[in-house]
């Protein structure tokens, strides 16, 4: 066999190894994605400050089995959020941590709001609890993320 038949033939080893490894790669990243919790952000309305609150959506891949957790997750999260932009105004500082335990998912929200009604500033500490360990792949800001967020968004 002459040398340029041997380096043919090496090409073609080659190039269908790379596509056998990258179809497998591809198949197996889509069959363990999960999908992913992250962040619902709100800085309050036009030209209001230090109004902040986070809350939790679902992003990524969702698989068949896991449709009726995410939008139970999700729902339930916008609520949260959306009553809180309507009951509180500046200055409000809210973050959502979000965690699995003991095969159930928690967020907690946890800070401090004026009330919109009576302009009392309160305390709030609310966590809501799911019946199931929706995911493990979860988003959290640490300290300098989140001063970064209030930086970029006018807080």
């Amino acid at each position: 066999m002459s040398k340029t038949n041997k380096t043919i033939i090496a090409i073609i080893a080659l190039v269908s190894v790379v596509v056998v490894s990258s179809i497998t790669a591809i198949y197996s990243m889509r069959k363990n994605a999960s999908p992913q919790i992250a962040y619902m952000l709100s800085t309050g309305q036009e030209g209001q400050n230090n109004f902040y609150i986070e809350a939790r959506s679902v992003g990524g891949e969702i698989k068949d089995k896991d449709e009726t957790n995410a939008l139970q997750f999700s729902e339930k999260n916008f609520e949260i959020f959306q009553r809180m932009n309507r009951e509180y105004v500046a200055p409000t500082e809210i973050y959502a941590d979000c965690f699995v335990k003991n095969g159930k998912t928690y967020v907690h929200f946890y800070g401090t709001a004026t009330e919109k009604e009576t302009g009392n500033k309160i305390n709030v500490d609310e966590t809501l609890e799911f019946g199931f360990a929706f995911t493990k792949n979860i988003v959290q800001y640490s300290e300098a993320d989140r001063v970064a967020l209030k930086n970029e968004t006018d807080y």
